[in-house]
């Protein structure tokens, strides 16, 4: 067999709070994806930005080989943006990303992952756009520095334990182990008995 299948959108902080150590982050992608089965029948890999707004810089469907993909993080280009709208940017996922017109086979069953990557806290609010991506089946991972309220990762995450704090942006090494045992670890059966976990958060904090 070909091994799980799964599709993962990395959704990074591309604002221009992120500056330099936007390279840091595309490393923690590329490290993440270099240790995935990764092809067109096995684990799909794309990739969003985020800032004022979000954009897609590799759909499911963009690239079919790992090389392909690796070379795709290679060349990205920070978006910038004063703002960091990670409500936005989660509803753009679910709206324009994680879609079978773009690569998704999430009607084939295939489990849905979110990897959020952020810097700061979010300008807008994230709740509610987290709670509709959670019910639709995607499971988010949430990565922030120790900036952002835990509360808020918590809030993106699939349950608490999918939120990871980190002290800087150079720390992101420091959970990407632990992330790539997640990811090659979790069964289909491990998939189904989750339950999305919901915690009350008081909107932005800017």
């Amino acid at each position: 067999s070909q091994g799980p299948r799964k599709d993962i959108v990395f959704l990074v902080d591309g604002s221009d709070g992120v500056g330099r150590e936007f390279a840091i982050i595309q490393e923690f992608i590329r490290t993440v994806v270099e240790s995935l089965n990764v092809g067109e029948n096995k684990i799909r890999i794309g990739v969003v930005q985020y800032g004022d707004s979000a954009q897609a810089e590799m759909h499911l469907n963009t690239y079919a080989t790992k090389e392909a993909v690796l070379n795709g993080i290679r060349e990205m280009r920070q978006l910038g943006g004063r703002k960091r709208n990670l409500g936005q940017a989660l509803q753009f996922l679910s709206q324009n990303v994680m879609i079978p017109a773009q690569g998704s086979r999430k009607q084939e069953g295939v489990p849905q992952f979110a990897i959020i990557v952020s810097s700061r806290p979010s300008t807008d609010e994230v709740s509610r756009e987290a709670f509709s991506l959670k019910q639709s089946g995607v499971i988010p991972f949430s990565i922030g520095t120790r900036e952002i309220n835990p509360t808020e990762l918590r809030v993106v995450s699939y349950v608490p334990k999918y939120s990871f704090t980190v002290d800087d942006l150079p720390g992101l090494y420091t959970v990407q182990e632990s992330l790539i045992n997640t990811l090659t670890e979790l069964s289909d059966e491990d998939i189904a008995r989750l339950r999305p976990e919901f915690p009350t958060y008081g909107g932005k904090v800017s």
